[in-house]
């Protein structure tokens, strides 16, 4: 889609825009469970002072994840997505997406840990 009411395409996005997006579509709980982070207020004052550092890999693969279902389920996405994140996956040995994109940040080998998420939603979206 081309024109002023497009939307803005991923890679352009500033970490705040997806963390807004998170928040407003997939809700305060889920967006902090996919960031490690318990706190809500913590989270919602992200957009306003930053990401930190460590965050930002998490925000990035819940985003990308959940836009990703979103954009493929049409009316029902968003609703989806959460459950989609919430539930456990099989192809994740039984946790789910949303623990392991928390996990990201502070794994050793957090490509892997992104591999193993798009490969789950790709899955369910293909």
């Amino acid at each position: 889609m081309t024109g002023p009411n497009a939307e803005p395409q991923p890679e352009l996005l500033t970490p705040q825009q997806k963390l807004n997006w998170c928040l407003t579509n997939l809700g305060d709980r889920i967006t902090c469970a996919g960031v490690g982070v318990s706190d809500a207020r913590r989270v919602g004052a992200w957009p306003v002072i930053g990401l930190p550092a460590e965050a930002q890999p998490a925000v990035d693969l819940l985003y990308e994840t959940a836009k990703q279902i979103a954009d493929a389920y049409g009316e029902e996405g968003e609703k989806t997505a959460i459950a989609f994140l919430r539930g456990t996956n099989p192809y994740l040995d039984n946790v789910s997406p949303v623990e392991v994109i928390a996990s990201t940040g502070w794994v050793d080998n957090p490509e892997q840990a992104r591999e193993s998420v798009r490969v789950a939603v790709s899955l369910l979206v293909d």
